[in-house]
């Protein structure tokens, strides 16, 4: 199998931005969610078909998962000063709630701020992959928003997120998905680290009955207000949900979706 594509060039595009300049390596998902920094990341294809093997040959990382992608201001002045604080605070509360030996309500509930969390998930995906552009009107969309704090979430974005209670890492920058057969296809982008899965999806039809909380929802305006956003800690979807659907759907997953595995 082909080792994922990291690196890239010392210069070039940023993937968010878009300006030719040196480009740095960021974190997916953000260095302050890590619980175990070595993994072994490999294309989602091969990681889902490997015979055990085969397994844990792709490219190993001893700090994190990292794309070479993104320029110095988008990386540590947007993402890294703007909005990873938040998707971090809320990562680690989440992980605490899910951790602790109190018994609490099947359903909890966090003081977010979930425009600034919206816009570190959006900035994160766009860091996914090498020299990624042209990138499509979800792609456009979430660039627009990581680049000016102050402005609304995009009408036909729809960012939903649930409990994921599992060490492996799934990071897809873009892939067809089919809810159930006959449903109208979908564009999403996903993000899965301990304890949160976040999928965004564009122009969603109104037919389908997506099952989770929509970020996007909680956040009016801008989103930079705190507001309280519930979490279900009892309905959680199966492990390889969305990326390996069972009988009732179908992924087309394009060259840049990734699992990364934990290394002991």
């Amino acid at each position: 199998m082909a080792l994922p594509i990291t690196k890239g060039p010392k210069a070039g595009r940023c993937n968010i931005c878009g300006q030719h300049g040196r480009l740095t390596a960021d974190h997916v998902p953000p260095k302050g969610t890590l619980r175990f920094p070595r993994m072994v990341l490999n294309s989602i294809t091969d990681a889902l078909n490997a015979e055990p093997p085969a397994r844990n040959k792709g490219r190993i990382f001893q700090n994190g998962v990292k794309f070479n992608s993104l320029c110095e201001r988008c990386n540590r002045d947007v993402l890294g000063t703007l909005y990873d604080p938040e998707l971090v605070a809320f990562a680690n509360a989440v992980s605490k709630y899910l951790h602790s030996s109190v018994i609490l309500p099947n359903i909890g509930s966090f003081s977010i701020k979930p425009g600034l969390i919206a816009r570190a998930i959006a900035g994160h995906i766009l860091a996914i992959g090498v020299e990624q552009f042209p990138r499509g009107d979800m792609g456009e969309a979430m660039a627009e928003m990581v680049l000016a704090p102050n402005s609304p979430m995009p009408e036909k974005l729809k960012m939903y997120y649930w409990l994921y209670p599992y060490w492996d890492q799934v990071s897809i920058r873009g892939c067809g998905y089919l809810v159930r057969w006959g449903a109208p296809p979908l564009v999403i982008s996903v993000l899965k680290f301990m304890p949160l899965a976040f999928m965004v999806a564009w122009d969603v039809d109104p037919r389908l009955n997506i099952p989770h909380a929509n970020l996007i929802d909680f956040a009016a305006g801008r989103g930079a207000e705190s507001v309280n956003v519930p979490v279900n800690f009892v309905d959680v979807p199966h492990q390889r949900y969305p990326e390996a659907p069972r009988s009732e759907g179908a992924v087309l997953h394009g060259s840049e979706s990734y699992l990364a595995e934990r290394k002991k």
